[in-house]
């Protein structure tokens, strides 16, 4: 008997819709987005300050449900990006699909073992890394 703990199917990535919440500007979620979208994947880029007002952490808690309700319909996997952890558990514990915090995605930077050549090929990896991931 083995002590490993299983680990769930893969989600085939092609058509999935993702909904990526990000506060930050470009960068990472741009990187993110286009990984998931080589993989096969829809992404919308949805910014955190206009779905949850300038205060992420406040808010009516039947607003907050309902919009929840709303991001699972609309999408297959929800990231958050640059939103506090709480926001990102407080959400996952509502919606009904998969929440991820992209920096909890990203493996490390030396993941690879030093075998990409260079620095972009180490962002794409671990953005398709992330992207697997969020797929689990």
């Amino acid at each position: 008997m083995s002590d490993r703990t299983p680990v769930p199917p893969l989600r085939h990535p092609l058509g999935l819709k993702i909904g990526l919440v990000s506060e930050r500007p470009e960068a990472l979620a741009d990187e993110f987005s286009e990984a998931a979208r080589a993989l096969g994947a829809e992404v919308t880029l949805l910014a955190a300050s206009r779905l949850f007002g300038e205060a992420p952490s406040a808010g009516d808690p039947a607003e907050f449900r309902d919009l929840a309700r709303v991001l699972s319909r609309l999408y297959d996997v929800v990231v958050c990006d640059g939103l506090p952890a709480s926001m990102t558990h407080r959400l996952a514990e509502v919606a009904t699909v998969p929440v991820h915090d992209l920096s909890e995605l990203l493996p490390p930077d030396d993941a690879d073992g030093g075998e990409l050549a260079s620095d972009a090929d180490r962002r794409r990896w671990r953005t398709q890394a992330a992207v697997l991931a969020a797929l689990r």
